[in-house]
């Protein structure tokens, strides 16, 4: 029997990639960390029920968006769409906060609507993504769309450790930025929705999504 399954190949060689050629990519990924911790941040000096809830909203979404990062590292980004589907949820919360702030009332008193009804209420434009994730990644599913990952085709041999691939682990890491920057923003709407209205913390968040969108997105 084996004594050594090597459980942190591809993670290492994920680390490897981000201290090499993608550099730039991780670099971007930390900056986008560190200005949602400056947004939570300014969300707790509020200092009122809007400020705790929407805090304690954002640092799930930071936990959510941080377990997606670290299972991409391990090349297991469809395992992670399980975690995306509750981020999704934190994102729409954010919003349905600040759509009227008396309704961070629900969340203290235990009487949020469901996921699907806030959607409704805000007109979020996750459905379509929230059906897919149901459907093929937060339960288990013997579709085409949940396994091919585990399979290799070539073989027909079942892949117990998904291999480190450069190209797809980019892909993926663009999809963890792109989420780190809606709930960035989502954040921001917050502030502005309490009045505490910085025109330079505004502006710094679309230029870090531009400027990430264009070290990270590939072809």
């Amino acid at each position: 029997m084996k004594t050594n399954t090597n459980l942190w190949k591809t993670r290492d060689q994920a680390l490897v990639a981000l201290n090499g050629k993608l550099r730039p990519v991780a670099d971007i990924i930390e900056e986008a960390f560190v200005c949602l911790d400056e947004c939570i941040d300014r969300i707790a000096a509020l200092d009122n029920q809007f400020g705790r809830v929407c805090g304690l909203t954002l640092v799930k979404a930071r936990n959510l968006t941080l377990a997606m990062y670290s299972l991409t590292l391990e090349g297991l980004a469809q395992e992670g769409g399980a975690i995306l589907r509750p981020l999704l949820g934190a994102i729409e919360k954010l919003a349905y906060f600040r759509q009227d702030l008396s309704h961070v009332e629900d969340a203290i008193n235990g009487n949020l609507p469901s996921e699907g009804k806030i959607a409704q209420i805000i007109n979020g434009e996750f459905q379509d993504l929230r059906d897919y994730l149901s459907k093929y990644a937060a339960h288990s599913s013997f579709s085409y769309e949940s396994l091919k990952h585990l399979v290799d085709y070539h073989t027909f041999r079942l892949k117990k450790a998904q291999p480190f691939n450069e190209a797809v682990l980019r892909k993926n890491l663009e999809m963890v930025f792109s989420f780190l920057v809606f709930t960035i923003f989502e954040g921001q709407k917050c502030l502005a929705a309490a009045g505490s209205i910085d025109d330079d913390f505004a502006t710094y968040i679309e230029k870090l999504r531009d400027k990430g969108l264009a070290i990270i997105t590939i072809d």
